[in-house]
């Protein structure tokens, strides 16, 4: 079990990993949850690894291959982890950057701006300890404007009215950016991807250009302190303070408008250049670029500007208009005064002068790359009359068709001919006509059940932090109220919205769970939604609720299949329920064929999704080879619409033949795309070959007849993972489906065939696997409990061991309780097959269940039922060092910590493997909820760490120590509050007292000092203020040097001494001069202030005006001594 979390070493590396990433979700929680549906949440499954692209300090950049579960193709997309550190110096300016990133692309104003890279989704990978979020944007086959502009073949072909054209969609991006009130922050080359879209004249391909990396963004609006980052060879002049200006003058967010002009104005000669801006032979021996330009600055004005108009003139061609265009931009873009800087609307407007064409239109995803495919072989097409469309098929659909025969047949065929590169994306105007009816027929039909299988994202992400949980379930609760529920303003996005908060209820998403909201929610939901009409009757029917018998109900499905709910006709219930449900989607086959070029294939396929049996009879003797159509399943799999008569005559036809030869499917019988469909309306997510579909759809005849016709009954699917115990690879046998979803009778029928697992281990491991919310209620109504109990049975009377154990001492049970969503009845049926008192060998399922709090802080049902039974290892450690009753504390799950506080043999003083105490581990994640049980069961409050496993040199700490320096608030005043002692008398203590440990350091933020010595008095004694480490240093000599005004302030107001020295004899005054001296004159980094000189000469501006300040405060406090 020791990579089940993540952590295959040392454990106090991942402890500090995990306070990362709680500090990292709590900046990312609001931004997301106020982007609500606009920025989609990707399964972390879906993606595909394909090579890396770069790493910087805030991301991990790969190109990966995206495959959307029911949408289109797959395609490549560039997706961006954010790098994580057990080192917290740049987890500030890291998060900021992540935070600017989302913020930018959930802008509502900047979502369609074309000439901005669009943020496609976001998620977290599917370790439910170590979440790593990232960010997915378009992949750049081209890369970045610089690396384009270097290659060879750019520079022979694209002429100045191309290049023009590059500088005009940078200039745009920014100009849409500045009228949101942003600032950029950071424009250069580098940051900017360069696209292929296809231009007007359908005549040539061009290249787009998207401004992107927003993660220095500035939002003018944003009460808190900006600091314009930037790269200094693109700076402005004022932001870097060459010549006679000085940086920290120059930090106003209205004067960073400006500075983006000027790097603009650099980026435009780059481009017209297609080289770095300064020359080579510009330079002196010896002189870097930086160098350089300091010169410029303080050599005549606009030096750099007229440099610049002089060396592009000699690349622009006499007497044109984009000549001027181009030299009026350098002129208005790069004077040195940055009010004499023109605006971004004059610039775009100059710009743009002479420019006639339009440029192209880029529509995601249009523009990204396929992964290579096979060559897709041409059938004979089978003609159709589009007219003859049935009325509610719309006709919308045939204009659409035939437009797209008007502007898109050429005779070619780029993707059937398999031309799909992976460098470059075919325009839309050269796909083939057969391409276009595919695409359009069948996305059209399915973008209904596509659409609502959305409001099922959030809570089957298991990878979601629980704090961003809360701030989504916040936001779902703000946009649908229950009190609205009356108003007839309510519109179709509330009552989607209600039935996102009826699974929030039921699953416990960023709340506790409740079964009476969950109800409430999802019967709102039902009078507008038509997933939740689709679902309600089922549901509550399920539960076992009273229902009343209205007139919309007995119009209900469900209602109508009423009869099929008694026990001896329940097996018929689902599958007939499938081929009853008509979903909000016109017919795809037209009744009449005439003249429309389709092909066999795609008719066969359209006839049996449209479950028109007759027509697909006609078809399938005219085709006789059926050709896959990418993204599509085959007509095999759509056997499960048709009843069992016409499901056998259409499943020989297409199997055996009808006439000499085989059927036109036969070689697919066992064929698993590589997607999942999903249909909301009945919890149902079909993947795998037509006999998984079958299982899934609990159509035992049809299940017999593909077994009869040589279905193997062992084919594997890979299925993606959902938990964390799952192989991303994991494969899934029809079997192991049935055991799945409890579907007793053809658990039977499969082993009677010789079914058996994937691998070694016993199918029982599927009993409690992961499914959709409320699935296994759908299937069986009030029956799903009888279900459970009758799969078990099957499997125990085939002589297969439910408490088998695999090497890692996982059980059924155990693989059960690690989908933190497992239903309690699974979980109560499994412990019911034990003796009463027998024990549970094997901590791992109580282990897992503690876990879960991670995802779903409140969900304990399992946890509760596992510790209740006898237990021989309650305190066992698992593989990165730590319990059960240590993942409850750092979940702050207080239900978690109560059930497991309530058994005997729980030790609340064991330490994990890298030396923290239950009560380390509270302090450390800010658990205020977990820390009055702690202390209620006698811990010591000032208990020492012990040396980890791995990390023998780890100093000694207090719990209050580690809150202080972690700069844990509420943890802090509890503690303080309970008698923690603020001296840490500790021989090798990194910090003395509380005060000195809340201090702001070189690697910490804002200090809680000034709130601790505000609310607690004993912390005002001289004893404690002039209390030193081992330096001299008092908490005023720390606060002081690092530019903390306000502790210094607080300290001094409670009595802190201004003059004590520390061992070289230094006051805190001395010390704050020696600093900004040799900030001033050194011109080096400090190494002491590294973090700060990282950002940027503004952040050092704003670290010598912070310890002007300072210096100031002291001087008048040692002068009134």
């Amino acid at each position: 079990m020791s990579s089940l979390f993540g952590f295959n070493s040392d454990s106090a590396t991942s402890t500090k990993i995990l306070e990362d990433l709680e500090e990292l979700n709590s900046t990312l929680g609001p931004i997301v949850s106020a982007a609500g549906t606009r920025l989609p949440l990707i399964p972390h499954f879906d993606l595909t690894y394909n090579k890396p692209l770069g790493k910087g300090a805030t991301f991990e950049v790969n190109c990966e291959v995206f495959k959307p579960r029911g949408g289109p193709s797959p395609y490549y997309v560039a997706v961006k982890y954010v790098v994580l550190t057990a080192d917290n110096g740049d987890r500030e300016r890291r998060n900021s950057c992540v935070a600017r990133e989302l913020r930018v692309g959930t802008h509502p104003a900047l979502t369609n701006v074309q000439e901005i890279l669009p943020l496609i989704g976001y998620g977290w990978n599917t370790n439910l300890l170590i979440r790593t979020p990232f960010l997915m944007v378009p992949f750049s086959e081209h890369g970045t404007l610089s690396y384009y502009l270097r290659r060879r073949d750019v520079r022979e072909w694209i002429d100045m009215s191309g290049r023009r054209d590059l500088a005009l969609d940078v200039a745009r991006g920014l100009e849409a950016l500045h009228s949101c009130k942003i600032i950029h922050g950071d424009i250069k080359p580098d940051n900017v991807l360069i696209f292929t879209t296809f231009g007007r004249s359908r005549d040539r391909w061009n290249q787009m250009a998207k401004l992107s990396d927003f993660g220095g963004c500035i939002f003018e609006d944003e009460s808190s302190k900006n600091l314009y980052g930037g790269t200094p060879l693109y700076n402005a002049p004022e932001q870097e303070g060459r010549g006679n200006f000085k940086a920290s003058e120059w930090r106003n967010p209205k004067d960073y408008y400006a500075a983006d002009i000027w790097s603009l104005g650099l980026t435009v000669c780059e481009i017209i250049l297609g080289r770095p801006f300064i020359q080579k032979d510009w330079l002196d021996k010896g002189q870097s670029k930086l160098e350089f330009l300091d010169q410029m600055a303080m050599s005549a004005g606009d030096s750099l500007q007229w440099k610049l108009r002089g060396l592009c003139s000699h690349f622009l061609e006499e007497a044109t208009p984009i000549r001027q265009s181009i030299l009026e931009t350098l002129r208005m873009t790069l004077y040195d005064d940055p009010h004499k800087r023109a605006n971004i609307r004059d610039v775009v407007r100059v710009l743009s002068q002479g420019a006639t064409q339009q440029r192209p239109i880029s529509e995601f995803p249009s523009i990204l790359s396929l992964p290579p495919s096979q060559t897709i072989p041409r059938t004979p097409h089978i003609v159709i009359d589009l007219k003859s469309l049935p009325s509610r098929s719309g006709k919308a659909m045939v204009d659409k068709i035939h437009t797209a025969q008007d502007e898109n047949h050429d005779g070619s065929s780029s993707l059937s001919e398999g031309s799909c590169s992976p460098k470059v994306a075919g325009p839309p105007g050269e796909t083939d006509l057969e391409q276009v009816h595919i695409r359009m027929a069948s996305q059209a039909a399915a973008q209904w059940r596509i659409d609502a299988a959305k409001v099922f994202d959030h809570v089957m992400n298991l990878g979601m932090p629980w704090t961003v949980q809360e701030s989504i379930f916040k936001e779902l609760q703000h946009q649908a109220p229950l009190e609205r529920a009356v108003s007839e303003n309510a519109g179709g996005s509330y009552f989607e919205n209600c039935l996102r908060l009826a699974l929030a209820y039921k699953v416990g998403f960023g709340v506790h769970p409740d079964r009476s909201m969950m109800i409430e929610y999802f019967t709102i939901s039902a009078r507008e939604n038509e997933i939740a009409m689709a679902l309600w009757y089922r549901i509550a029917s399920s539960l076992q609720l009273e229902i009343a018998k209205t007139k919309w109900i007995r119009q209900t499905l469900d209602w109508q299949l009423k009869r099929s709910e008694k026990p001896e006709k329940a097996t018929r219930y689902f599958m007939t329920r499938v081929k009853l449900y008509q979903e909000r989607s016109a017919p795809l086959l037209p009744t009449m064929l005439d003249d429309s070029g389709l092909d066999g294939s795609t008719l066969l396929l359209f006839a049996c999704q449209d479950q028109n049996f007759t027509a697909a009879m006609d078809i399938c003797s005219k085709v006789q080879r059926f050709v896959l159509i990418p993204g599509e399943p085959t007509p095999l799999h759509w056997l499960i619409k048709f009843n069992e008569t016409q499901a056998e005559s259409l499943g020989n036809a297409l199997i055996c033949g009808q006439g000499a030869g085989p059927g036109p499917c036969a070689e697919f019988v066992n064929h698993c795309p590589d997607f999942t469909i999903v249909l909301p309306a009945h919890c149902l997510e079909l993947g795998g070959s037509p006999l998984h579909w079958a299982v899934r759809t609990r159509n035992v005849s049809l299940v017999q007849l593909l077994i009869k016709l040589g279905a193997d009954v062992n084919v594997c699917w890979k299925q993606a993972g959902t938990t964390i115990a799952d192989n991303k690879d994991a494969q899934e046998t029809p079997l192991e489906i049935s055991v799945q979803y409890h579907l007793p009778e053809l658990v039977q029928v499969l082993l009677e065939a010789g079914g058996r697992g994937s691998s070694s281990y016993s199918v029982f491991y599927n009993i409690g696997a992961r499914c959709m919310p409320f699935a296994r209620h759908v299937i069986h109504g009030p029956h799903y409990r009888q279900a459970l109990r009758d799969t078990i049975q099957v499997l125990i009377a085939q002589g297969l061991d439910l408490w088998i154990e695999d090497e890692r001492g996982n059980s059924p049970l155990s693989i059960a309780v690690e989908d933190p969503d497992c239903e309690t009845y699974i979980v109560e049926e499994l412990l019911a097959t034990l003796p009463p008192e027998g024990p549970i060998t094997s901590h791992y399922a109580l282990v897992s269940s503690a876990v879960n709090c991670l995802t779903r802080r409140h969900s304990v049902s399992s946890l509760g039922l596992i510790a209740s039974r006898p237990r021989e290892c309650i305190n066992a450690l698992d593989g990165s060092g730590r319990n059960a009753l240590h993942y409850a504390v750092v979940t702050d799950s207080v239900e978690a910590v109560k059930i497991l506080g309530q058994i005997v043999e729980c030790d609340f003083d064991t330490f994990s493997s890298d030396g923290d105490h239950a009560i380390h581990l509270a302090a450390r994640f800010g658990s205020v909820g977990a820390l009055p049980l702690i202390v209620a069961k006698g811990v010591d409050l000032n208990i020492l760490t012990k040396p980890g496993d791995l990390s023998n040199d780890r100093p000694p700490e207090t719990p209050l120590m580690i809150a202080a320096s972690r700069q844990k608030r509420e943890t802090a005043d509890f503690l303080l509050e309970n008698g923690a002692n603020p001296f840490f008398d500790i021989t090798s203590a990194v910090y003395p007292t509380v005060l000195l440990a809340a201090c702001t350091g070189p690697r910490r933020g804002d200090s809680i000092l000034p709130h601790l010595l505000s609310k607690h008095g004993n912390l005002c004694d001289k004893s404690v203020l002039d209390a030193a480490g081992s330096t001299g240093w008092t908490a005023l000599h720390q606060a002081a040097f690092f530019g903390d005004v306000q502790s210094v302030l607080a300290l001094l107001d409670k009595g802190a001494d201004p003059i004590r020295t520390d061992i070289r004899g230094k006051a805190p005054l001395e010390l704050v001069t020696e600093l900004l001296n040799t900030i001033r004159n050194d011109n080096r980094v400090i190494p002491t202030h590294e973090r700060i000189f990282q950002k940027g000469k503004q952040a050092v501006a704003d670290l010598e005006a912070a310890l002007d300040e300072v210096r100031r405060i002291l001087t008048l406090a040692a002068s009134s001594l």
